[in-house]
This record gives structure tokens, C-alpha cells and sequence, in this order.
């Protein structure tokens, strides 16, 4: 009787290599998938579905090996229940909703193979539709749940592991019977690994970039006298929506394009003094956070525009999961998160209204005032700047930026070649638009009263009083 195979039966994405990282630790002879039939031997798990197909699941690996995880164990987890009694079995879970994400970010743009093909049929891309996205929902669901279902009464053979909320050596070794090992548990992440080193390389160009374009800058400014203003904000505070408010105008103004505001650095023939230099920035708020001062206050005058933290907390959370793909897990955790959640954005706030009276200006806007009345605001605006407008220039801006044009403009492709960051991630999904919903109080509709609850304390407890009309909302 074949005893003591080890078999990790969790939806790939949910640790299973860090489990299998974990069983070669603790000194088994561990096989994470099935390379054997991998390139160049042959298409991955073709080998293996022609054993599966005809019902023989002594797989050419189960011999060799006495720990097995991801595919296609997994996916024939009873079968192997049944060939190999008094065997392990360990259940990696995490939450749906970040494991999908996971699952989009793999295996988008990824050649579908035939084992994937044979588990999900004409849905095998989950990024091909969102009846993709919820047939690979309901297919995590329901292998969960059968799989609970199944061992409920042989608690000792089923271990459910959630890596992903810290679980590890304590709950894997007492159900092995293993001593802990002396070193840490080997999470593992290579997604996260390679979006690192990317934004590290990104980072490198981006701040030469700049450098040479704005060693080119301030010469012009200083020849022809030209005011430079900065719009600072904290990510989803509303600066799309003022950016291309005030991009109108300047088109109609000055007769120059409208998205010169968002891509300054391209009209370098903006010799005109009665021009101002505007920059949208949310000026290097990795840095900031770091407690370095990287940002001179001195001689700036700046334009400082405040939401909601509790807003912005949400519409960022859809920002980094949907749009830009950059966190893992569920609302409740990026909120308390303390370099991406509330925490991050009071002391982005913070930041600058503790250093308003360094500046050599310091003018506040309120993203809900500009929902009040966008044409007082953008008057406001522009007589602080010294740009003389007219009502029309106004009210053509205020049409121009409404939520329902910008939406449909962007849906549309209508800044694919000059601003491609407006541009939506996906196009059945208003959650990946750069202009998502453009609501105030929106996060009550996502959010739960502990959440609520702990946003409004933590806003109360650690906000700059400048800001004190978001306490206690």
C-alpha cells in the first residue's frame, strides 16, 4: 500500500511555490509541477493529460517523488485520494478577489497550454472577458469547497494553509510532524520580485529624464521671466479632472494643445511669458515618505488640492489592484497598509501643510468644493495665476471636463497617442479607468462600518488640522 505521499492540492497562485520551497526544507523530495514534460521535451502537461485522460494517475512523477504540488495534482486531487490512501494533502487559500488579480497578472498575454485548456475550456484566458474572470472564480470556489467537503471527516489528512495571512512552519510542521526548521518560512512572490526590479529601472531612466528636461526648463523660465506653478495631490485626489479643466482653458486661451498641461515636457516652444509653466505632480511621494527632504519648499508656489482621505484611500485601493496591478489582497488590509493605506496619505497631507508658510505661495483647493462649483474654482484659479479668462473659456472647460465626457473620452481611445496614462487597463471594467467614479462619499458604498469606523479615527487622531473640515465627516 502506497503511505505518506504529500500532496499540495491549492489553486496554483495561492503559495504553492512557497509551500513547495517549504516540503524540500523540511527534507522532502519535492516536485512542483512537472518540468520532466516542459520544454524542450514536449508541451507542458501534454504528457501528463494523455495519463490523466485514460484514467491512470500513477503519474511517471508520483514513483520518484514523495511531495507534489500545483498542476495537475491539484486538479485531480480525488483521483489521487483514491490510488494513494494514508497520504497528506494541504489546502494553500487566500481571498477570491486578490487571487483572481493574481491570476491576471500571470497568465495575461501568457500562451494558453494544454493542461489550463483541459481545466477551463473556451474560458482558459481569464483576461479574455469577465465571464472568464467569474467561470475561474467559481472554479476556485468550488474545488475549495469540495475539497472541505470531502475530508470533514478526516481532519487528520486535510491541512488548510493561508500563506498569504502568515501562516507557515507552526500549522505545515505540526501537521507533518516535522520540527520547525530554524530558518524563515520561504514566502515567495516572483511577480512582486520582477515589478521591483522593473520600477527600480524605471526609476533610474525616469530621474534622467527629468534632469536633462528640466536643467532645460528653468534656462527658458529664467530668460523670459516665466511664472512656474505646481499642482500638488496626494494619487485619486481629482488632478486629471483639473488637469484637463485647466488644459482647456489653456487651449482656448493660448491656442496651444490641450494636453500640454498634462505633458508639459513636449512644448518647449512655449516662449511666452504671459504662458505660466503648470506642473502636475505628485511630486516624488515615495521620497517624501522616506522623511527626506527632497522636495525645496523655498520660491514655490504651489497649489495644493485635498480630498477626502477616505476617498482616496479607496480609489487608490482600485488604482493599484485594477489599474496598475501593484497590491494583492482585500480593501480592509491596503487601507491599514502603512506605506500605501491611510497612514501614507495623512502623512502626504501632512507634509505639505506643515510647510505652507516655506513656500513663496500656498493655495488650497478641496476636490469637493470643485464638485460645488468647478466655475468658481477655476476662476479662482486662474486670477491666482494672473491668466485672464473669460466666461465663455470657463464654462467650455467646465463642459470639456465633465465625469460622463472624460469617461466616454477615455473609453474611446481618445488619448491613446498623446496622454496613453488616461488610457483604461480594461475596457469592460470601469474599476481599471483613469476616471472611475468621481464621486464624494463614495467609500461608504465599499466599506464596512469596523473600516469607517477605524478611517475616521485614524483622519481624527493624525490629520493636520489645515485639514480639520475631513474630521468627523
Amino acid at each position: 500500500m502506497e503511505t505518506n505521499k504529500i500532496f499540495g492540492i491549492g489553486f496554483h497562485k495561492t503559495g504553492t511555490t512557497s509551500l513547495h520551497q517549504a516540503l524540500k526544507m523540511l527534507g522532502y523530495h519535492a516536485i512542483h509541477g512537472d518540468p520532466r514534460f516542459g520544454p524542450p521535451y514536449g508541451d507542458e502537461g501534454r504528457t501528463l493529460l494523455t495519463y490523466i485522460r485514460r484514467g491512470d494517475y500513477r503519474l511517471p512523477t508520483i514513483e520518484q517523488y514523495d511531495a507534489f504540488t500545483d498542476n495537475p495534482y491539484f486538479s485531480i486531487w480525488r483521483e489521487l485520494d483514491q490510488t494513494f490512501p494514508n497520504s497528506k494533502f494541504i489546502l494553500t487559500v487566500r481571498d477570491e478577489e486578490a487571487w483572481l488579480r493574481s491570476c491576471l497578472n500571470y497568465y495575461r498575454n501568457r500562451r494558453i497550454r494544454p493542461m489550463r485548456a483541459w481545466m477551463f475550456g473556451e474560458y482558459a484566458d481569464p483576461a479574455s472577458s469577465q465571464a472568464a474572470q467569474q467561470a475561474w472564480l467559481a472554479a476556485y470556489r468550488r474545488h475549495n469547497q469540495d475539497i472541505i467537503t470531502h475530508f470533514e471527516n478526516r481532519p487528520h489528512d486535510l491541512l488548510i494553509l493561508n500563506l498569504v495571512q502568515g501562516e507557515g512552519w507552526e500549522k505545515l510542521c505540526s501537521f507533518l510532524d516535522r520540527p520547525i526548521p530554524g530558518q524563515p518560512f520561504p514566502f515567495t512572490n516572483s511577480f512582486q520580485a520582477k515589478q521591483q526590479m522593473n520600477r527600480k529601472k524605471n526609476i533610474l531612466l525616469s530621474r534622467l529624464k527629468t534632469k536633462i528636461k528640466g536643467g532645460i526648463y528653468k534656462t527658458l523660465d529664467r530668460v523670459i521671466n516665466r511664472k512656474t506653478f505646481f499642482f500638488i495631490s496626494h494619487p485619486k485626489s481629482g488632478r486629471t479632472w483639473l488637469a484637463i479643466a485647466l488644459g482647456k482653458i489653456m487651449e482656448d486661451r493660448f491656442h496651444i494643445p490641450h494636453h500640454a498641461v498634462i505633458k508639459p515636457y513636449q512644448y518647449l516652444q512655449l516662449n511666452q511669458p504671459a504662458i505660466p509653466r503648470i506642473i502636475f505632480s505628485h511630486i516624488w511621494s515615495r521620497k517624501l515618505l522616506s522623511q527626506q527632504n527632497y522636495f525645496t519648499p523655498k520660491g514655490k508656489r504651489i497649489f495644493f488640492l485635498a480630498r477626502d482621505p477616505r476617498d482616496v484611500v479607496v480609489s487608490y485601493y482600485h488604482q493599484m489592484t485594477m489599474r496598475k496591478q501593484k497590491f494583492e489582497g482585500t480593501i480592509s488590509e491596503f487601507m491599514r497598509n502603512e506605506q500605501r493605506g491611510i497612514y501614507k496619505v495623512i502623512r502626504y497631507m501632512n507634509y505639505f501643510a506643515e510647510r505652507q508658510a516655506q513656500f513663496h505661495s500656498f493655495y488650497l483647493i478641496r476636490y469637493e468644493e470643485m464638485h460645488a462649483d468647478l466655475s468658481k474654482v477655476l476662476g479662482q484659479i486662474c486670477q491666482q495665476m494672473g491668466i485672464e479668462v473669460s466666461s465663455e473659456h470657463i464654462h467650455a472647460a467646465v463642459e470639456w471636463s465633465q465625469f460622463d465626457n472624460m469617461q466616454e473620452r477615455e473609453r474611446g481611445g481618445f488619448y491613446t497617442q498623446k496622454i496613453r496614462e488616461l488610457n483604461p487597463r480594461d475596457i469592460e471594467n470601469v474599476n481599471t479607468f483613469k476616471v472611475r467614479k468621481g464621486k464624494i462619499g463614495s467609500y461608504r458604498e465599499e466599506l464596512s462600518a469596523e473600516d469607517i469606523a477605524f478611517l475616521d479615527q485614524t483622519i481624527t487622531d493624525h490629520l493636520h488640522p489645515l485639514f480639520d473640515f475631513y474630521k468627523n465627516t
